[in-house]
């Protein structure tokens, strides 16, 4: 998927549709704004395991002794 997104960007820059600067700041922009999805998710899950730890809700089955 890299690899053809990459040809994409040097086609629309070898063709002169963009310049390169352009290419490299949405490039940036994507990344950034994926790596910030990612990373809120990350958060989100770590704070719903929080929640259940704090109300005490644990999975069937679970060793209560080893979650606290």
């Amino acid at each position: 998927m890299a690899s053809t997104s990459a040809l994409r960007e040097a086609r629309a820059f070898a063709g002169g549709v963009t310049d390169f600067i352009a290419v490299l700041d949405a490039r940036r922009a994507y990344l950034q704004a994926r790596r910030e999805r990612i990373n809120g998710e990350g958060r989100l899950g770590s704070r719903y395991v929080t929640i259940n730890k704090v109300v005490g809700n644990t999975p069937p089955g679970a060793d209560t002794a080893r979650l606290r």
